[in-house]
């Protein structure tokens, strides 16, 4: 079985983003892909992101620049 994640707009989860893709990537199954939306991280969350791709080939992010982000109000 196969399966796709998607991981909606987060803004600024350095603390957290690395244990949330571990626990999804290391399920039993592991998704097929697993989509992170990043809301404009202006921390260090889009690195974390890069590092953690070399790791998990299933994993791909899109960065939402911070003048467009969801968080900003539009």
């Amino acid at each position: 079985m196969k399966y796709v994640v998607v991981i909606p707009a987060r803004k600024d989860e350095e603390q957290t983003i690395k244990d949330t893709i571990k626990s999804v990537m290391e399920q039993t199954i592991s998704p097929q892909c697993v989509l992170v939306m990043d809301d404009g991280s202006t921390d260090n969350t889009p690195n974390i992101l890069t590092i953690l791709k070399s790791r998990y080939p299933a994993l791909k992010h899109h960065s939402v620049p911070s003048e467009n982000s969801y968080s900003t109000g539009r």
